[in-house]
């Protein structure tokens, strides 16, 4: 059976065809699939838990410090919900998860150009949202 593999080289998505057999090919299905899922699983739970729950931050602040806190993450969620679905997955996937540019771009098959563009663009977004304050 004949498999088609895409991989970056170079910013560049290359395309072979390889010959496996079908044992292979039904093992790399099933691969390929559970990858899938963890990545919805993984988008999922980001989605349910915004960015009030992804900052570390000590109980121990006083009361202003910790209404301050509250209302920034509020603006923030704000913000983050005023980008497209793709922005906003960059976004959390350079700030919170600290993948680098050019890991986000493998795991999307997309060029690292488009991800730097992307995330720097979501980034002019939110700092016209800010500064509308």
């Amino acid at each position: 059976m004949n498999i088609k593999y895409k991989f970056n080289e170079s910013g560049r998505i290359k395309e072979i065809e390889v010959d496996v057999s079908d044992k292979v090919a039904l093992a790399l299905g099933d691969l390929v699939r559970e990858e899938e899922k963890l990545n919805k699983r993984d988008q999922r739970h980001l989605d349910k838990n915004r960015m009030d729950e992804r900052f570390d931050y000590k109980i121990n602040k006083s009361p202003e410090d910790l209404l301050i806190y509250q209302e920034t993450v509020e603006k923030l969620n704000e913000a983050l919900s005023k980008l497209t679905e793709t922005e906003q997955r960059r976004i959390i996937a350079y700030f919170y998860n600290r993948l680098t540019y050019d890991r986000i771009a493998k795991k999307e098959n997309h060029k690292y150009s488009s991800v730097y563009e992307s995330v720097q663009g979501a980034l002019k977004k939110m700092k016209k949202y800010f500064n509308s304050f």
